[in-house]
């Protein structure tokens, strides 16, 4: 046998698995958002540059081979979606002071994942045109899931958009149709 693996089968640990800083990221992104596509990933962390593709198809693949991210595709010929597995929260999972809220067990193909997909793309676009020298800097993003957590439970009936993005200072809130 060659040491190569069929399409699908994964490693059984995360004892092979050498995280890097952009692991953790591109992680918690992925449970930030509910689910995302590897574009998005490698927009947000490893930008346009040649070779960024497959760099980025690289670390999810590891991700995924380690248990922690669970892909799924509905066709070969269309992008994989990705989703942060129990294990992958729990490695990668935000430290008790953090608002941030870290979506596991998302139905990738559900019409709520399509839009958590959208979100997640608009996210990644946003912080990569904004990191362009000259442009204001986006500060921070809210998502829909970690404003309903800082309202704690004060939610009903109310609308809540998508992400809040605070860029320069100003915070302007996001919905994606």
């Amino acid at each position: 046998m060659n040491g190569r693996r069929k399409r699908g089968q994964r490693r059984d640990s995360t004892r092979r698995l050498s995280p890097q800083q952009r692991d953790s990221a591109s992680a918690r992104f992925i449970g930030r958002t509910g689910a995302c596509e590897l574009d998005s990933v490698r927009l947000l962390f490893w930008g346009e540059s040649c070779g960024a593709y497959s760099a980025a198809a690289r670390r999810m693949r590891a991700l995924t081979d380690a248990g922690l991210l669970a892909t799924h595709t509905r066709a070969p010929h269309e992008p994989n979606r990705y989703v942060l597995t129990e294990k992958g929260a729990a490695w990668f999972g935000a430290d008790g002071a953090s608002t941030h809220v870290l979506r596991t067990g998302v139905r990738p193909f559900s019409q709520s994942a399509d839009h958590l997909v959208t979100v997640a793309h608009v996210w990644a676009l946003l912080a990569h045109r904004l990191s362009r020298p000259g442009a204001p800097r986006l500060a921070r993003f809210v998502t829909e899931a970690e404003t309903r957590r800082l309202l704690g439970g004060h939610t009903r009936g109310a609308l809540i958009p998508d992400g809040i993005v605070v860029v320069g200072g100003v915070a302007l809130a996001i919905e994606v149709d």
